[in-house]
């Protein structure tokens, strides 16, 4: 009597293991960067609103630093919608696990476009900041240049005060945040492009 051969078992039913590798690589680094750019974002928008009110009721608040103060609400905003990206794509991450039933699944070529847009609002943001801690940064220098040792200074405009410390730190955390968003891009384009993933 001929042997029967065994039957095949039954495979579970689940994502391909290239989807599996990508969804982790989105959630980790989405929930990643997420947090980080949250974390500095706050801390961004806690230094403006200790600076902003010296500037608005600052009898002694100068013209630079005020609108260095504008570049950097500037890029604390663009960041807010880089985190909310970041936030996208561990929403992403869930639809190729399948873990949101009666959501199709995101199809590689529109993920990377979203990816793209990332990049270039993460680059944006980083652009705005920059400009706002060069122009933070001159107004300090001008400022400590402007004051000769052991001198008495008669125009108070001429002294470096919190304010003007607290508005190049803010504009350093928003590029900093923006500079995560860039990273997460980056390292989440490189995965999905990666030969391992392609077909």
């Amino acid at each position: 009597m001929l042997a029967q051969p065994n039957p095949t078992p039954n495979r579970p039913k689940g994502p391909k293991p290239s989807l599996q590798r990508i969804a982790a690589a989105l959630q980790t680094a989405g929930w990643l960067g997420f947090w980080a750019q949250f974390a500095l974002g706050l801390t961004t928008i806690v230094l403006l609103l200790i600076a902003i009110p010296g500037a608005l009721f600052g009898e002694n608040a100068s013209q630079g630093i005020s609108f260095a103060m504008l570049w950097a609400i500037a890029a604390v905003g663009v960041a807010g919608f880089s985190t909310s990206l970041s936030f996208r794509y561990t929403r992403i991450a869930r639809r190729l696990l399948g873990k949101d039933r009666g959501v199709p699944q995101p199809r590689k070529g529109d993920t990377l476009q979203l990816l793209k847009v990332g990049l270039y609002v993460a680059l944006g943001g980083m652009a705005i900041a920059l400009v706002g801690s060069g122009i933070s940064m001159l107004v300090l220098v001008a400022k400590a240049v402007s004051q000769p040792p052991g001198a008495t200074i008669s125009d108070t405009t001429k002294i470096v005060r919190p304010l003007d410390v607290f508005v190049a730190l803010a504009n350093l955390s928003a590029s900093a945040a923006n500079f995560v968003g860039l990273l997460v891009s980056l390292w989440l384009s490189d995965r999905l492009e990666g030969p391992s993933n392609n077909g």
